[in-house]
């Protein structure tokens, strides 16, 4: 499900660098020690990076036009934040 959040509340967003580490019915995303588990048709492939939000248990994930995820300007590892 595709949703639009306001300002304010993206700002409050701890943005990552997480890592596609499967893909079949759901696309699984490591971000350091937890994997995220997302029901999205992303266009990504097995070990893209991507830029990810964390809100308590919940990863979003940054797209544009509802499928392309922000990706690092430059190899970074893992878990590295954006800022």
């Amino acid at each position: 499900m595709t949703e639009i959040i306001k300002f304010e509340d993206w700002k409050k967003l701890e943005l990552k660098v997480g890592e596609v580490k499967k893909i079949m019915d759901k696309i699984t995303i490591k971000l350091e020690d937890k994997s995220y588990e997302v029901n999205l048709g992303l266009d990504v492939k097995i070990g893209d990076k991507i830029v990810v939000g964390v809100s308590g248990d919940n990863l979003i994930i940054p797209c544009v036009n509802g499928r392309i995820p922000l990706i690092p300007e430059k190899d970074v590892k893992v878990g590295w934040r954006v800022s």
